[in-house]
């Protein structure tokens, strides 16, 4: 049950980085993506630690392909998913998102042969439904087409990229497929370098170096919970790691709620009795969910 330990871990330093990226956002950062390109820059050094410790297993050139493909969709969602928390409220989009174990459920059925009993679907659908519901901060009011089809559109390339990694793990060990992933989604960030090279060239001045020890922080652990991410995947079926991650709203409530008793003037969370109602029934969702399919 490996696969377990490190799904559980991905959800649970996605979560810190999460509670760390909603303070910068709220306070010191007005453009979502320069922590995205603080990711890439971080990504390269981390890339080089593993190819001289650990080496890189030899892929077939469709492989090779597919390894970077996924790291250039991962990089792509995470752009689309900038430009959709403009058109709403973070917390309105950010609950939307966690129907990604779904899409990814019904791509490895189609590709990867995934198949599960009923009580495992089950399981599936209430950890989805409670980590939904745990994030719900806001009423959903009416979309416009162009926001569902930019959601849409970013879950389906994440949810590609995590089945084509689960492939890639067959073929080669999760260093590999990890650093190829890296080095697919700085192809795809590297105009954007130039596009916003004065506000990293700010960002690296001497006064703001609290900021950017801050934001490094941050993706330090995001890139750290998605490599504990794919060794849960090179472990267990890609529909359940998704699923079980999706815990990471629990970790996320549990934060802001220690922070907002002892660390309000960081982060203040919602605490009225309807408010702690609603989450403790997701939170029971959640790991009813969780024990059906582990």
């Amino acid at each position: 049950m490996l696969w377990v330990i490190f799904a559980v871990l991905a959800a649970f330093l996605f979560a810190t980085a999460n509670i760390i990226d909603k303070f910068l956002m709220s306070n010191w950062i007005d453009k979502p993506i320069i922590p995205m390109l603080i990711l890439g820059l971080i990504s390269v050094p981390t890339v080089l630690f593993f190819y001289f410790f650990y080496g890189f297993m030899s892929l077939s050139f469709f492989n090779l392909f597919l390894a970077l493909l996924a790291g250039a969709f991962f990089g792509f969602s995470n752009l689309l998913y900038f430009k959709i928390i403009k058109m709403q409220d973070i917390s309105v989009v950010i609950p939307l998102f966690y129907f990604e174990p779904l899409v990814v459920l019904i791509i490895a059925f189609i590709f990867l042969g995934e198949a599960f009993t009923f009580s495992t679907y089950l399981g599936i659908f209430l950890l989805v439904s409670g980590a939904v519901l745990v994030s719900l901060n806001a009423r959903i009011k009416f979309y416009s087409a162009k926001f569902l089809v930019l959601l849409f559109v970013s879950i389906l390339f994440y949810s590609v990229e995590t089945v084509i990694v689960k492939y890639l793990l067959e073929f080669a060990d999760f260093w590999t497929v990890f650093s190829f992933g890296r080095i697919g989604m700085l192809l795809v960030l590297i105009p954007f370098y130039f596009i916003y090279f004065k506000n990293l060239k700010e960002l690296f001045a001497p006064h703001n170096r609290k900021i950017l020890a801050v934001i490094s922080l941050s993706e330090v652990l995001g890139l750290t919970g998605y490599f504990s991410f794919t060794v849960a995947l090179s472990f267990g079926f890609v529909s359940l790691v998704s699923a079980l991650v999706a815990v990471q709203p629990f970790f996320v409530l549990f934060f802001a709620v220690l922070l907002s008793f002892f660390w309000p003037s960081v982060l203040r969370e919602n605490t009225n009795l309807k408010t702690i109602a609603l989450k403790f029934i997701a939170i029971f969702l959640m790991f009813a969910g969780a024990v059906l399919i582990i």
